[in-house]
């Protein structure tokens, strides 16, 4: 098992034992930084649908005062999350809950909206569930007009950069992956396996080895990073108490 996997040079080093490349000959570090961006998609994928809360981010929406909002326009002091004027930073991989903020409180959400698929479930309820959105497109669809600012929380893209293989201290310093680090060996074999596709030589190793620590990242993952929290059942429902 690989620890310690903090930053990209680390995980590069990792990948290039495992597929047996220790030189550019025949493996340069382009081909590396390429199996490695695609392979770490593939672990967020991977985290995220077990765990969504690992890559959180929010922003907040101006007061909205139509039925809908185009996530890709930048409206202060919201910063677009969709389109061509999205920066990469700020970019938007899967939405996680839609809410009204309440001023005062904390933490700070109000009315939690319900999100649908289609059109017809947005409007088929009338007045009797007004709180509900969809995105068609790069736009938000409102069941009613907010008429307030909205806390928007999603998933992010990756912003790490596999390219940078600066190891400390050389500027601008070390490329960081994120907070998973005892499992970035995770990422390592998943590269492994697509290049061994490229390569036409699977390794059964590199399989039983990725299924394993695969699975032990989804029981870290099903457990969750709060230990206590898992001692209580918890009800899902905002609207269970009325």
């Amino acid at each position: 098992m690989a620890a310690n996997l903090k930053y990209v040079y680390q995980v590069t080093d990792y990948f290039r034992k495992v597929i047996d490349e220790a030189d550019q000959t025949f493996m340069s570090q382009a081909d590396v930084a390429q199996f490695l961006e695609i392979a770490y998609d593939e672990f967020r994928f991977f985290v995220t649908d077990i765990e969504p809360n690992i890559f959180h981010r929010v922003q907040v929406t101006p007061v909205i005062t139509l039925n809908e909002f185009d996530l890709a326009v930048t409206a202060a002091p919201f910063n677009a999350i969709l389109g061509p004027n999205a920066l990469d930073a700020d970019r938007m991989q899967q939405m996680m809950r839609v809410t009204t903020i309440s001023q005062g409180t904390s933490p700070p959400v109000g009315t939690i909206y319900e999100p649908v698929y289609s059109y017809e479930s947005l409007i088929s309820s009338g007045f009797t569930w007004p709180n509900r959105y969809m995105i068609q497109g790069t736009k938000m669809l409102f069941q009613q007009v907010p008429s307030t600012d909205l806390r928007i929380e999603y998933i992010p893209q990756s912003v790490v950069d596999w390219s940078n293989l600066n190891v400390p201290p050389g500027p601008p310093g070390p490329e960081w992956i994120d907070d998973l680090i005892q499992f970035h060996d995770v990422i390592a074999l998943m590269a492994a396996k697509n290049y061994a596709i490229a390569d036409g030589a699977d390794s059964s190793q590199v399989q039983l080895q990725l299924k394993m620590r695969s699975d032990q990242l989804k029981e870290f993952l099903t457990r969750g990073r709060l230990v206590p929290a898992n001692r209580w059942v918890g009800d899902d429902d905002p609207y269970g108490a009325y």
